[in-house]
């Protein structure tokens, strides 16, 4: 693990905490090869978020087009000394997915083609600083969803477990198998994907 001052080099720490911190910010780019260009990889940052006994609502927030995700969403209700709160579920967290984006439209579309220039002005501006010509950014892989509807014809009876998975998916009518492992986190992935096979064997549910 790399120390402040393996981090700050060229800057040292009083001169941070002097001219920086707090102040402005700081972009030191990271030589070819050096640890510096791996400080927090996505497996070790999803690796925090994961450790959902210290993250609360309030304290971890998932934001979609600048609105907050509500806890609901990603969060269960979680029994503590101080009472209930909403602690974020790593597998809620991670098939979290934005709803597709709107423009608003206007006079023939040219509020959207005015938008549009100014986000490929900002964005032009931003490849052609020095300061992230060099660097590489990759953004982590969304988790795929598979997307399933309820048709509407009879469930098969498959035992109580089977049951709760097929009043989630009654309930929510369309829904992503992701989505269903995720929320049903008292039962098995292998429980719920005999369940889904079954019903989709009946006909009761169909992939879309």
């Amino acid at each position: 693990m790399c120390t402040l001052e393996e981090i700050l080099h060229p800057v040292t720490p009083a001169q941070f905490r002097a001219d920086y911190e707090g102040c402005q910010p700081l972009h030191i780019p990271a030589a070819e090869g050096s640890d510096k260009r791996a400080l927090l990889t996505w497996d070790a940052f999803n690796g925090l978020l994961n450790q959902s006994n210290v993250w609360d609502s309030e304290h971890l927030k998932l934001m979609r087009h600048d609105d907050a995700v509500p806890p609901e969403q990603y969060c269960r209700r979680t029994r503590t000394p101080e009472g209930l709160i909403w602690r974020p579920a790593p597998a809620k967290v991670g098939v979290c997915r934005p709803a597709p984006a709107s423009w608003p439209m206007a006079d023939g579309g040219v509020l959207l083609e005015t938008r549009l220039s100014e986000l490929a002005t900002r964005l032009a501006g931003i490849v052609a600083s020095p300061a992230f010509r060099d660097e590489v950014f990759t953004l982590p892989v969304r988790k795929p969803a598979t997307l399933y509807r309820v048709t509407g014809r009879a469930f098969p009876d498959m035992g109580s477990m089977a049951r709760r998975a097929y009043g989630w998916m009654i309930e929510e009518r369309q829904f992503a198998v992701e989505d269903l492992i995720a929320d049903m986190d008292s039962l098995s992935e292998t429980d719920i994907r005999s369940a889904l096979a079954g019903a989709e064997q009946a006909g009761a549910v169909q992939r879309v």
